[in-house]
């Protein structure tokens, strides 16, 4: 690495000596340009800005306007991240003003892309939009699709800003399709990280860090860039802070702002500084909070002073002042000689203007009367559009309102785990609220031997979302009458005790005849005797013993179909060792679409997964489990609700 330095440095003194003898050509100026933004990707802006001035002396001495755009646009870079915005948009301004002489459209979309993200970090989004969409523009125009995705990347990060999150997933999804279709693996984690964050907004904690995480191992498996791991790093610190983990948080934290330093990303650092204030604050440690916080002031203040601001509208009003003042003297100069060229036809233009102004003003009022129509058209419209999102909003509230009745229902997961040597629930729904439920009670048998028993219980009803949510919570009221029956004494007189309910009672009170029911597996743990009794509803039960995983078979039918209103559900008695484990789960896992080929999951690779964790502890195996779905799921959409329990015998 050393060796590399010192022959960039000595290629640039080169370069730099060539200039001050008077050697030079527009190749040096180029040569120059590229030495620059090749230390600018070091994160050596400091040195870069140092060489891009004496390229700008150069090609202004020279006039090499194509070349000196370049350095001018190089130059905001470096201006850019050290957080002086004033300077940068400068020289965006400057690089533009040549770009728009030569015509040159990639490099006019590059300086309106790159105004556009000085006008998001000083907080004027209005402006920043207006400069991205005409960098999109152009972009779409000349079919520049890694620039395209850029342009997309930054109109995303505005909505962000103004927390309209759904326009911005929108645009950052186009990003990462038209990056993964480049396969650009760089690229692909900085929109990751984006997700990440606007996930994070969104208070979807769970799901930023997955995709944060996911960043991270990308950008170790590539060219690691350190960039690129600050954010992670300090979005996933975001994430854990708000979701009450403060430990975590602070961790990560520490390890963006540490990275901030070194490259010296003033934006990280203001940021850092203010969330470890507040982490601080919330652990008690009043004095490193109060430390923080006067840190982020101080920074704060430099990035974003009135004079700074006021610098940066001053460079815009100039420029469009200039360039409106310009088109003036065009136009005059073509009337001028449209005049001196055609004075002799002087009359038949007045008079062709006069026939075209007629004409103008018949097709005027013609559109007018269209335009008025369409208007109330559209008020029309506007005023449905309205009251759709209205309701959209409602149910949607009503949707997570419920979401909340099904968790108070359902297990305490924690609580769960904590009744057995070890365990997990791996539970992702497809929707808000799910149609997969789990369920555990303590019970005694009541035969002339009364055994304690551990009930545990995982279903699959059908559907998902709100129709397979509303089984779900019947299904629990049924287990737990089940379990308070004293007639039942069994998994398969609980299964039976069920499928009447659905079949029978539930269609006594509707006219057509319900269909819906359910997968279910059932399991009674004597640990006193180290025995299983479980019956299945078309969910089998794996075992995992010393030599391999074993699946005991379910009845082949579901609870609640119509060719089960006399199903017997046999029980099945199984002797287990110390230390194995069992496994139930949904087809959600098993049948979801994904991997490069996008084939289902499959039994086998399920089970080849949980025999491969088999040495690792049930919450690093959940962990693991938890990875290579989402990664096998990559880009696709879930197909079904997901649950797997695992639990140590």
């Amino acid at each position: 690495m050393l060796h590399a330095e010192v022959t960039a440095q000595s290629r640039i003194d080169s370069l730099v000596q060539t200039i001050k003898k008077e050697q030079a050509d527009s190749n040096t100026l180029l040569a120059l340009n590229d030495e620059c933004i090749a230390l600018q990707s070091l994160n050596e802006h400091t040195k870069a800005l140092k060489y891009i001035k004496v390229a700008i002396r150069f090609g202004k001495k020279k006039d090499y306007p194509s070349g000196l755009a370049i350095s001018y646009n190089v130059a905001g870079n470096c201006y850019f991240f050290k957080g002086d915005y004033s300077q940068a948009v400068e020289n965006y301004l400057k690089s533009l003003t040549l770009h728009e002489r030569l015509h040159n459209q990639k490099g006019i979309a590059n300086c309106y892309n790159n105004i556009g993200n000085s006008y998001t970090r000083q907080g004027y989004y209005t402006r920043a939009l207006s400069f991205h969409t005409k960098a999109l523009k152009i972009r779409k125009k000349i079919n520049d699709e890694p620039n395209l995705a850029f342009s997309y990347n930054n109109i995303g990060n505005v909505y962000q800003s103004i927390k309209d999150y759904k326009k911005a997933l929108e645009h950052h999804f186009w990003a990462l399709k038209i990056k993964e279709k480049l396969k650009d693996s760089s690229e692909i984690v900085i929109s990751l990280n984006n997700i990440g964050g606007i996930y994070t907004d969104m208070k979807n904690y769970d799901q930023a860090i997955e995709y944060h995480r996911r960043a991270l191992e990308l950008n170790n498996l590539t060219d690691k860039n350190l960039e690129d791991e600050e954010v992670a790093y300090i979005n996933i610190a975001r994430a854990y802070y708000y979701d009450g983990h403060h430990k975590d948080a602070l961790d990560y934290a520490q390890r963006a702002i540490s990275i901030a330093e070194e490259i010296g990303d003033s934006e990280t650092i203001l940021e850092g500084s203010d969330l470890l204030g507040k982490i601080y604050e919330q652990l008690g440690d009043y004095k490193k909070a109060l430390g923080y916080f006067h840190q982020h002031q101080t920074l704060k203040d430099r990035l974003f002073n009135e004079e700074n601001t006021a610098k940066i509208l001053s460079l815009q009003y100039d420029y469009d002042y200039d360039k409106k003042l310009q088109a003036q003297r065009y136009v005059q100069i073509k009337k001028d000689a449209v005049a001196a060229s055609e004075k002799k036809k002087q009359n038949q233009i007045l008079l062709l203007i006069s026939s075209i102004m007629i004409l103008f003003v018949a097709v005027s009022v013609l559109i007018f009367r269209g335009y008025l129509r369409k208007q109330k058209i559209n008020k029309k419209i506007t005023l449905q559009n309205d009251l759709i999102r209205e309701k959209q909003r409602e149910i949607i509230d009503s949707i997570n309102y419920a979401k909340r009745i099904q968790n108070a229902v359902y297990p305490d997961p924690e609580k769960f785990v904590l009744e057995f040597e070890q365990a997990f629930v791996f539970n992702k729904p497809k929707d808000i609220v799910s149609g997969d439920l789990y369920w555990y009670a303590n019970v005694f048998t009541s035969s002339e031997n009364p055994l304690k028993l551990k009930v545990v219980a995982l279903a699959d009803c059908t559907g998902h979302g709100v129709p397979g949510a509303f089984l779900s919570l019947l299904a629990i009221e049924l287990l737990n009458q089940s379990v308070k029956n004293p007639t039942i004494n069994s998994p398969g007189e609980l299964l039976s005790f069920i499928n009447h309910k659905i079949t029978n009672e539930l269609n006594k009170k509707n006219k057509e005849k319900i269909n819906d029911g359910m997968d279910i597996a059932v399991c009674a743990i004597d640990e006193a005797n180290q025995r299983i009794y479980y019956s299945g509803a078309n969910r089998p039960l794996w075992i995992m013993r010393n030599d391999g995983l074993e699946e005991i078979k379910p009845t082949k039918t579901s609870i609640g179909s119509a060719i089960s209103e006399s199903a017997e559900f046999e029980t099945v008695t199984v002797n287990y060792s110390k230390n194995e484990r069992i496994f139930l789960f949904s087809d959600g896992i098993t049948d979801q679409f994904g991997g490069e080929k996008n084939k289902k999951f499959t039994k086998a690779r399920l089970k080849s997964l949980l025999e491969e964790a088999s040495i690792s502890t049930m919450e690093e195996t959940e962990s693991h489990l938890r990875d290579t779905f989402i990664t096998w799921m990559g880009s696709q959409e879930q197909t079904d609700d997901v649950l797997v329990i695992g639990i140590q015998l």
